[in-house]
């Protein structure tokens, strides 16, 4: 399998937020699963993790190790209406 660009890993990483972010915004606050996150972007659950764990590094998320959907998005990110 072919080595992602950066550029495009970043887009990855972007729509992956965005997708955490809609989704919490519909589910009352509750964050999506990885195998959500995977099936709904078309990464492997494998992939999910790791860009999850990438937008935790650069301060975008938190997470709760060991306790399931437990991702907080922080640092002013939240984008609402429209």
């Amino acid at each position: 399998m072919a080595r992602l660009s950066n550029e495009e890993t970043e887009r990855r990483i972007d729509r992956l937020l965005g997708y955490i972010i809609s989704y919490k915004i519909h589910h009352d606050g509750v964050a999506p699963a990885y195998d959500e996150m995977a099936e709904a972007l078309g990464f492997s659950k494998c992939a999910a993790h790791a860009y999850t764990r990438k937008l935790e590094e650069e301060g975008a998320i938190r997470t709760r190790s060991g306790l399931a959907r437990t991702i907080e998005v922080v640092g002013g990110r939240w984008v609402f209406g429209g």
